[in-house]
């Protein structure tokens, strides 16, 4: 509706312009015509000048006629290719506040339900904390998922210098962050120089939320290689795993928010990770990519500049 009523102001105002212009033109045309029309030509009979006049002034009329008539659509062809990335951010956001509600409504059904159902009836003491724990998981995921989706909402980079860190330090600060049972399979390797990063825990939230992934679909009793490498152009994070990998197409939608292959629904999660990852790697000017072979793994890569100080 609002993209509807811009069009059609936009073609009104097109249009305005254009007639106006052309009436403009056409006016001056026909004040110059009368003007040199007046003027005594040598060999010009008064009769030709006459029709010659008359000439001007009806071709100048089918022309402004002409210009009323294809104003209004040009007008509205030009009105919505103006309003197309409008049309298209009005859209995204759409889509994003569908699938975000979506999203939220789960974890607080869960914690509602396990509620309601405490109070059906009198219950023990355990049975109380069961429900409350319940509740409690529920509200810390919907927290948790909140923030994501207010960090993938950003819509501008991190303008502000961080302080000097190392890639092992940073390394050590993602073993930190990581479950208790994923930190065995991680061989992490860290080289290069210090390096500015604007926020340097949201990077680790990155390469974290890479990690956990690939150990979701991997199995459990192979590595996971993380490699933090300094170079000229800034830092490189690299995650490859051992798992089945995916084709082309679910590699190319991967980063797509909420966005889940066929093959990972029935494994828990929203599928805002991975365009988490790449929201966090815009906000510091960088980029993030997979690429996967199906059988024989995934390598995802972060790719940092370095923040001028």
């Amino acid at each position: 509706m609002i993209i509807r009523r811009a069009t059609l102001r936009l073609t009104v105002l097109y249009s305005a312009i254009i007639i106006g212009v052309v009436a403009v033109f056409a006016i001056g045309v026909g004040l110059y015509a009368t003007i040199a029309f007046d003027v005594e030509i040598p060999g010009a009979t008064e009769e030709a000048l006459d029709r010659a006049d008359v000439t001007l002034r009806a071709a100048l009329l089918i022309c402004f006629g002409a210009v009323v008539v294809l104003a209004p659509p040009v007008s509205y062809l030009l009105a919505r290719n103006a309003l197309r990335p409008v049309r298209a951010s009005l859209e995204a956001q759409q889509a994003f506040v569908d699938d975000a509600s979506h999203e939220l409504r789960t974890p607080i059904a869960v914690a509602q339900g396990e509620l309601e159902l405490a109070l059906l009836r009198p219950r023990d003491g355990e049975e109380y904390r069961t429900a409350i724990g319940t509740a409690l998981d529920a509200l810390g995921e919907l927290d948790a998922l909140t923030r994501d989706l207010l960090l993938l909402a950003r819509d501008e980079r991190l303008p502000e210098p961080g302080p000097e860190t190392t890639p092992d330090a940073l390394g050590q600060q993602l073993l930190q962050a990581l479950p208790a049972e994923v930190r065995p399979r991680v061989r992490l390797r860290a080289q290069g120089s210090e390096i500015r990063l604007a926020q340097p825990e949201l990077i680790t939230r990155a390469a974290a939320n890479l990690v956990e992934n690939a150990a979701k679909y991997s199995d459990a009793a192979q590595p996971i290689d993380v490699t933090y490498a300094r170079d000229h152009d800034g830092l490189r994070i690299i995650v490859t795993d051992r798992g089945p990998g995916m084709p082309p197409e679910d590699a190319a939608r991967a980063f797509d928010r909420f966005w889940r292959a066929d093959a990972t629904r029935s494994t828990p999660g929203h599928g805002i990770g991975l365009s988490l990852v790449r929201r966090i790697a815009e906000l510091h000017g960088g980029r993030a990519r997979l690429q996967s072979t199906p059988g024989k793994g995934t390598t995802a890569t972060i790719t940092l500049p370095d923040t001028e100080a």
